[in-house]
């Protein structure tokens, strides 16, 4: 027992009557019960309060463990206990594992709604922005991965919103924003050099050549942008903030791949649609144009 260790810390009076629980549970209907899981996800809970997220991950995989006995691996209830369990590996910085769990919440919405079903998109917009943020913070081996995944994912949530809710559903400008951030960590992307002492004087003298995800990473990132900015003039609940800001967004994009000329008729565009809100108009030029930012802005 993970409380019972020698110099661990005592656990708090919520993880003791989980314990209790536990063991009344065992002792009555065996190490599969299916009372169990709720419990041990209560004590796992508990251990995650307290900061020790190794015995939470203990018991949380033990509560997955018993409910998929019970319940078969697909089981919806389980995607709590899963995303528990993200968060504890990844305070123990296991991104494997925080990849590994992520997958198992797709494959559990997948397995249940299928491809084109609304239901999936959170498990898909969950799964992409963890692979982005996992190439922004360099999390787990193989970058490159991590982008190529986001982007096919990304691409899938823009697909799923326009299949179920329309084109011009409000919901596309943020998964099309996010796809642009991808293609510009493409463009820039840089392939570790390779190792010395590899080479046998066969290869090539000629530079590689360059992958056409890098090739198209402008192209597709501006009119990942434009689109927004059309959503959000189409979209008669926009506001002027958001019109503003989906102009300014596209000027950065002109202005981190040098199309400055460009870059400076959205910015002159943007600070118009900003003056035309009456009142707001002030605090939206402060909000969009009020400091520097480093580009790219992320998520």
């Amino acid at each position: 027992d993970a409380a019972e260790q020698p110099g661990a810390a005592a656990p708090s009076p919520v993880a003791e009557r989980h314990l209790e629980a536990v063991r009344a549970i065992e002792d009555e209907g065996g190490a599969y019960a299916p009372e169990l899981p709720q419990h041990l996800l209560g004590l796992g809970l508990a251990y995650q309060r307290q900061g020790r997220h190794a015995e939470a991950v203990e018991t949380l995989n033990r509560a997955a463990h018993v409910s998929r006995v019970n319940e078969g691996l697909y089981n919806a209830g389980d995607i709590p206990l899963l995303e528990h369990l993200i968060e504890s590996y990844a305070a123990l910085g296991d991104w494997e594992q925080v990849d590994n769990r992520y997958q198992q919440v797709f494959a559990i919405h997948h397995r249940n709604y299928g491809e084109r079903d609304a239901r999936l998109l959170p498990a898909l917009q969950k799964l992409s922005s963890w692979h982005l943020r996992a190439y922004i913070d360099g999390m787990g081996g193989e970058p490159l991965n991590h982008l190529l995944t986001a982007r096919n994912l990304f691409d899938a949530s823009a697909q799923l919103i326009q299949d179920n809710y329309g084109p011009a559903d409000a919901r596309m400008a943020k998964t099309l924003r996010q796809r642009a951030l991808v293609d510009y960590y493409l463009a820039s992307y840089a392939p570790p050099p390779p190792e010395a002492g590899l080479s046998f004087g066969t290869e090539s003298m000629e530079p590689p050549a360059t992958p056409i995800y890098v090739v198209n990473s402008f192209v597709s990132g501006r009119d990942a942008l434009r689109r927004v900015v059309e959503l959000r003039q189409q979209d008669g609940a926009s506001t002027g903030l958001e019109r503003s800001q989906a102009l300014a967004e596209l000027a950065d994009w002109h202005q981190l791949f040098s199309r400055r000329q460009t870059a400076l008729r959205l910015y002159q565009d943007a600070w118009t649609v900003g003056a035309q809100d009456g009142a707001l108009s002030a605090q939206i030029q402060a909000s969009v144009f009020g400091r520097p930012l480093a580009l790219p802005v992320l998520p």
